[in-house]
């Protein structure tokens, strides 16, 4: 057991004559009170002394982040751009995950996007039936005389099926559509009507793929029959598509040329994508508009070991799809992937 005194620290051990001594001094000057500075005492707590710029201490850059900085969600730290578009996503390719969006899950009009879709049906109905895309399906009325945008194919041509694919997503030909479907939906049944069969068939593709706002009344996308979906469920629909080398192909050229046989003739045809982002770094996927759907964009862009896919449902014109697209991608470059 030890005694501590303010000035040292004594043994039970000292012999007594000196303890004696010293505590006697110690009684001849206690009768002067003198306070001792709380800073100076051994066990209070220091004062506070008011910090100034040359007391203040610069911490290393190795040094841990304050708890405020790492709490602070880094999309509210980031410049995120706006989107006019009224539904819209961003997802992360490959994972499908989500980077951002808005009313992202509200089910609405798709327009040609829908052809998304077809091309992923055509193209695992072919693998699948081991069949060629070398071969040549001849055009019917009802494909020619169809509406809307076109590939220009007539009564009576003979197309193969490679090139309807880029006559289907280049220049959004609903004539392509239907040639498509007809000639796959025959393969699925003999015996029923080919249209209906290559729509059913694109309907249990999206429901294998869990898309459930998702349904087709056709190939194309026209008004004339609704088909719905949401901007997340098209997103991982162009997701899964991307994975496909024969689709990640078509949707990335940017101009197709192939002949045309008729029995009237041969001619020469040349089909531009109407994606104007292939010349800015984007590879695919594909443009819609119709006044219900109105503007839309499905795009895929990849740089290095960064990938993202994005849709824009009802931008709030056809030339700011193309900005509003590239804004998000270097958004997402930037600060989300």
């Amino acid at each position: 057991m030890e005694i501590r005194t303010s000035s040292s620290e004594i043994s039970l051990n000292t012999n007594l004559p000196a303890l004696s001594l010293r505590l006697s001094s110690r009684k001849a000057t206690s009768s002067k009170k003198t306070l001792t500075p709380i800073s100076k005492t051994r066990h209070s707590r220091p004062l506070l002394k008011k910090k100034t710029l040359a007391s203040t201490k610069i911490l290393p850059s190795s040094s841990k982040k304050p708890k405020f900085l790492t709490s602070i969600s880094l999309t509210n730290l980031c410049p995120k751009p706006f989107v006019s578009a009224d539904c819209w996503i961003t997802l992360e390719t490959f994972s499908a995950k989500e980077l951002d969006g808005k009313n992202q899950d509200i089910q609405r009009e798709i327009a040609s996007l829908s052809k998304i879709m077809t091309l992923i049906t055509v193209i695992q109905e072919i693998n699948r039936k081991k069949r060629s895309f070398e071969e040549v399906v001849t055009i019917s009325l009802k494909a020619s005389s169809i509406e809307g945008t076109s590939a220009d194919l007539k009564f009576g041509d003979e197309v193969k099926v490679w090139d309807l694919l880029h006559g289907l997503m280049l220049p959004s030909g609903n004539d392509a559509a239907i040639a498509l479907a007809e000639f796959v939906g025959g393969m699925i049944n003999k015996n029923a009507d080919p249209i209906s069969c290559f729509v059913d068939k694109m309907n249990a593709n999206a429901k294998a793929l869990k898309l459930n706002d998702t349904f087709f009344n056709n190939p194309h996308g026209m008004s004339i029959s609704v088909n719905l979906s949401t901007a997340r469920d098209v997103a991982i629909l162009a997701s899964y598509a991307i994975k496909m080398s024969t689709f990640r192909q078509v949707v990335n050229t940017k101009k197709h040329i192939c002949n045309i046989y008729n029995p009237n003739g041969i001619r020469k045809v040349e089909w531009i994508n109407t994606n104007a982002l292939l010349d800015k770094g984007f590879k695919g996927v594909k443009t819609g508009i119709t006044p219900a759907a109105g503007p839309c964009l499905c795009f895929f862009a990849e740089k290095k070991k960064k990938s993202m896919v994005g849709v824009l449902l009802n931008s709030r014109s056809m030339d700011v799809r193309w900005c509003e697209a590239v804004k998000l991608w270097r958004y997402s470059i930037n600060y989300l992937l």
